[in-house]
């Protein structure tokens, strides 16, 4: 019972396994490095700053023959009202080729993750000793407690018979 309630309320077992889980969620994320990465991003502007507002319908890439004297007017330039631009931006970015850092990061976590698990089993078998040698250290000293009490009886009975032998006067009082 006692190496059963030491494995489930040690404080340092509960760390290593913490440890443990920690160890496993840097493998996965180490993992993750094999696949794809996808992002998606998407801007939303407002703003009647002509800079802004002339940089906007660049990049819209709107201008054609037909418009190109209304956005180049001085009127446009100067006071273009509020312009409203969305941008959206979808992309997957998949690694072909880094060296083996993805790889050797993967390696590292997965012999970490294994050196944890290896720490994680010392500390058991040490918290399992200690107990082993905690209930029989109760026992021993029970025994050497028992033992100092018959210590304690045979002086007291060697002191009862020196004093009658010396009351019988067959030793001296030394």
């Amino acid at each position: 019972q006692a190496f059963i309630y030491a494995l489930k309320y040690n404080k340092m077992l509960r760390l290593e396994k913490f440890k443990l889980n920690s160890a496993k969620y840097d493998k996965n994320e180490a993992m993750s490095g094999f696949f794809p990465k996808v992002n998606f991003d998407e801007i939303y502007m407002n703003t009647d700053n002509p800079l802004y507002a002339f940089g906007n319908v660049l990049n819209q890439k709107i201008l054609n023959n037909q418009n190109v004297q209304s956005y180049f007017s001085p009127s446009f330039l100067n006071n273009p009202g509020m312009i409203h631009n969305f941008e959206s931006e979808f992309s997957i970015e998949q690694p072909i080729f880094m060296g083996g850092k993805i790889y050797f990061g993967y390696k590292r976590a997965q012999l970490h993750m294994e050196s944890v698990k290896k720490g994680l089993s010392e500390a058991k078998q040490k918290v399992l000793y200690d107990v082993a040698k905690a209930y029989y250290s109760v026992i021993l000293a029970k025994k050497y407690v028992n033992l100092m009490k018959n210590m304690l009886k045979t002086a007291e009975n060697y002191k009862t018979l020196s004093e009658n032998l010396f009351k019988a006067g067959q030793v001296v009082s030394s």
